[in-house]
């Protein structure tokens, strides 16, 4: 979703069902004639195809794709989904991230939404060694 005035753009994860319900909702739409009208452009986006379905306000999938808000987001997403190898800029990202929020929080984070372990070659595996200098502790 890209707020059209501010222009930030939000993420939501679904599940499969919920899927397939906004991709018909959005083909439904897409032929409708509020394109510009509406306070949100909305498409259904995999992570590993890209864009798979879009409402009448149509996104750019090349400039969706540039935009830093988006890559954020999507390889947080990515992280969500228990992924543990990462393109050189989604690397750079998840590092950034991993420093800030700590790496000992964001490795518990990882094993609690995934549920997969940790392969020991994998890009997040560096990155949770790398960073176990700046391991929060947990409350």
């Amino acid at each position: 979703m890209q707020e059209r005035l501010s222009g930030k753009i939000r993420f939501v994860l679904a599940d499969q069902e919920d899927a397939k319900a906004i991709k018909k909702l959005l083909k439904t739409e897409s032929a409708s004639p509020w394109q510009g009208k509406r306070e949100l452009k909305i498409c259904l986006y995999q992570l590993d195809t890209g864009i798979e379905q879009q409402g009448s306000d149509r996104f750019n999938e090349d400039e969706l794709n540039q935009n830093p808000q988006f890559q954020q987001l999507r390889m947080q997403a990515q992280f969500r989904r228990g992924d543990q190898y990462y393109t050189e800029e989604d690397f750079s990202r998840l590092s950034s991230w991993i420093q800030r929020k700590g790496a000992l929080l964001m490795e518990r984070l990882f094993h609690t939404l995934s549920r997969k372990p940790i392969s020991p070659d994998s890009d997040i595996a560096r990155l949770f060694r790398s960073n176990s200098k700046t391991r929060l502790t947990m409350p």
